[in-house]
């Protein structure tokens, strides 16, 4: 799910923090399926997908740049994407508990 991400070690020239990106990626990405499973639509996903995508380029963008964008990031600033995300993976194991008796598919 969050495997793409990891390309972006060509765009940073850091394959750890390209990897904890794919991770925290994989974590948004249970809830976007959690989400899709328990609406049947894909739209509410869609719609938490840009929401989230605009909030935290906001906090980002009000962060400001890297001092040297070259340094190599810090321990804190590689584990706050996954740190971010966990609410959503929490959320999304919650909403998921039930879905193997609630989509199950019908019998032929």
């Amino acid at each position: 799910m969050g495997g793409i991400h990891s390309l972006n070690v060509f765009t940073t020239g850091h394959l750890l923090t390209s990897v904890i990106q794919s991770g925290a990626a994989l974590l948004s990405g249970l809830l976007f399926i959690a989400i899709r499973l328990r609406t049947g639509s894909l739209w509410p996903a869609i719609i938490t997908h840009g929401l989230w995508d605009f909030g935290t380029f906001t906090l980002g963008a009000a962060g400001g740049e890297p001092a040297d964008p070259q340094m190599a990031p810090t321990t804190v600033q590689m584990l706050f994407p996954l740190l971010l995300v966990l609410p959503n993976a929490l959320y999304a194991l919650w909403l998921l508990r039930h879905v193997g008796r609630t989509h199950a598919r019908p019998e032929d």
